[in-house]
């Protein structure tokens, strides 16, 4: 799996398309109405982790998109969301 590196604050989590592993720190969150971030879906996430991107182009040249955050913190949860055709 490719290294991606850091993710900055003003990167909207929305374009983060390419498969790898990405280092989430707590200036990677930016503003949540713009940047897609995991804190748009709950404001109390840990924001220290890492951030798995997966991407299958099918021969029908769909693209599906998976991104999971694992936050490095046991007591957080993981989020992962999924998109289609991007």
């Amino acid at each position: 799996m490719k290294n991606r590196g850091v993710i900055g604050n003003t990167t909207d989590f929305n374009t983060l398309v390419d498969s790898g592993c990405y280092k989430v720190q707590v200036g990677s969150w930016g503003n949540l109405d713009t940047y897609h971030g995991p804190n748009e879906f709950e404001s109390d996430v840990y924001q220290f982790g890492l951030m798995l991107v997966i991407r299958a182009d099918t021969i029908d040249n769909e693209k599906r998109i998976t991104q999971i955050y694992f936050p490095h913190y046991d007591n957080s949860p993981i989020f992962s969301r999924y998109s289609s055709n991007l």
